[in-house]
């Protein structure tokens, strides 16, 4: 193991590269998914982040990236991006590598004008977030979550990676058996005044990837998608047929294998009635925190972002 460490920033033609990091790291590293989560073009920048490598022994050994959006405060068309991939090598972990690739990765950032990071980290990296970057926490996620009782085939084939395209196919005809079509990237009304991720039709194109689903009941709307489990990403619409809408939800969980529901909003949210009814005997718990980064140092942008659960990079 070197100890000379050379910084690389990401590009299509290192994603194989990144791609092997993953399989090392024990995540999934599909090199198709990850063009497809890093080639951002559509917010007008792309391949946002660093590859730490060890030229001795030819491989990547760590990388930090983020993930650009289009967002809208007050009115203001804005460049934002979430703080998405952190991983390192085991043999090369404490060493420092992900403050150097961090730093690396917000100059960059800086440089193509993207003023706010945003991002949803999960206990063991928060530490890091806070303390060594000057990150802040905005806020906390409350989780709903409804066991539902059947075979979780639905998180077996996204763990091992099989059969997923047969899987899709399949999730896909049961959601049209089960709802209509949805209309949640068309509906001007649903915008707010605040600091929100603009859900334009190339947000459109970059969410609604295998596995989601815009679907309604009776003018009941869901941004649903099946990654190991149902995640409910937005919720919306005019509570009519409630029991019709949690029946055909759990059925279609049962037939697609899989073995929870759930959803995710800020804490300060105001709850949907339409959660409250599906969600009706399930106490929330805290989740993760919402973090936040500010790089122009204009106070207007100290504001907390409105994160919804589809706007996570994991949803």
């Amino acid at each position: 193991m070197s100890d000379l460490i050379e910084y690389v920033k990401l590009e299509h033609d290192r994603l194989k590269d990144l791609s092997k990091l993953f399989l090392a790291c024990g995540k999934g590293g599909n090199i198709e998914d990850l063009n497809r989560k890093y080639a951002t073009s559509n917010f007008e920048n792309e391949f946002v982040g660093y590859l730490a490598y060890d030229p001795l022994a030819n491989k990547a050994v760590a990388f930090y990236g983020v993930l650009p959006v289009i967002a809208v405060i007050h009115g203001e068309r804005v460049h934002v991006a979430q703080s998405a991939d952190t991983v390192t090598h085991p043999d090369y972990r404490k060493r420092g590598l992900f403050i150097k690739l961090a730093l690396l990765t917000f100059d960059l950032c800086e440089r193509l004008e993207i003023k706010v990071l945003f991002g949803i980290p999960n206990e063991n990296s928060l530490h890091g977030f806070i303390k060594h970057l000057n990150w802040e926490i905005k806020d906390y996620y409350q989780v709903y979550e409804k066991k539902v009782l059947t075979l979780p085939m639905n998180f077996v084939l996204h763990k091992y990676g099989v059969f997923l395209k047969l899987y899709y196919r399949y999730t896909n005809f049961l959601q049209k058996i089960f709802f209509e079509k949805g209309e949640f990237f068309t509906r001007s009304d649903l915008k707010s005044d605040g600091f929100y991720i603009l859900n334009n039709e190339f947000y459109q194109k970059y969410k609604m990837g295998s596995g989601v689903y815009d679907v309604s009941l009776s003018e009941n709307n869901l941004l649903l998608s099946v990654h190991k489990y149902i995640k409910l990403g937005v919720v919306y619409g005019s509570c009519n047929n409630l029991v019709s809408l949690k029946r055909r939800l759990v059925l279609f969980a049962i037939l697609s294998g899989s073995h929870k529901i759930v959803f995710q909003q800020l804490s300060s949210s105001a709850v949907h009635p339409t959660i409250k009814y599906l969600m009706s005997d399930i106490a929330p718990r805290k989740g993760l925190p919402l973090i936040q980064r500010n790089l122009s140092g204009n106070v207007i942008y100290n504001e907390k972002l409105i994160v919804k659960f589809l706007d996570f990079d994991t949803f």
